[in-house]
């Protein structure tokens, strides 16, 4: 799972999925979010997945908040979005592939806590230029999902990611693609 994961090629983000595997007690995960590990909740991620085939991934670096006169604002990495998003959906088709499975997969994406907050792009390509504040009325949460196939899923894993989260990249991002 981790090496499926890691083989899919993105841009450089921190912290990112790594390489160790852990047995839990229900299933396995890759990552850093072990509770002995004094990590600030913005260095933890962790990959899951089930024996059930469900999978789940948790990162607390996709965004940065900061308060300001102007109320709080929300920093959005693209690019580490998008980034884990193409690894998980790659190492969960990897994993199915693996116990011969070749049917449905229901997918989704959920990015929490954007209510209240000007959202600001934190890609590259807005970088270059300063932060462009972005006005997107999104409320409390974003959240995306699809039907897709084992197959698809294993070998089109940076479509599956482009259909979630596109809609709120091309809201946030003005024109910055970070699939590219």
């Amino acid at each position: 799972m981790a090496q499926a994961a890691l083989a899919v090629r993105t841009k450089f983000f921190n912290p990112d999925l790594g390489q160790n595997t852990r047995r839990r007690a229900i299933g396995w995960s890759i990552g850093a979010r072990s509770a002995g590990l004094g990590l600030a909740q913005a260095q933890l991620i962790d990959l899951e997945a089930r024996p059930d085939g469900t999978g789940r991934l948790f990162s607390g670096r996709v965004g940065e908040r900061s308060s300001g006169q102007s109320g709080t604002r929300l920093l959005l990495f693209e690019d580490a979005l998008v980034g884990l998003a193409r690894r998980a959906f790659a190492a969960l088709g990897a994993l199915y592939a693996v116990a011969a499975y070749s049917g449905p997969v229901d997918v989704g994406v959920a990015v929490l806590g954007l209510e209240g907050s000007e959202v600001l792009s934190g890609s590259n390509a807005n970088a270059s230029r300063g932060l462009v504040q972005v006005p997107f009325p999104i409320g409390e949460d974003y959240r995306d999902t699809d039907r897709v196939g084992a197959e698809d899923l294993r070998a089109r894993a940076d479509d599956v990611a482009r259909r979630l989260l596109m809609p709120l990249i091309q809201a946030t991002a003005q024109g910055y693609d970070p699939f590219q």
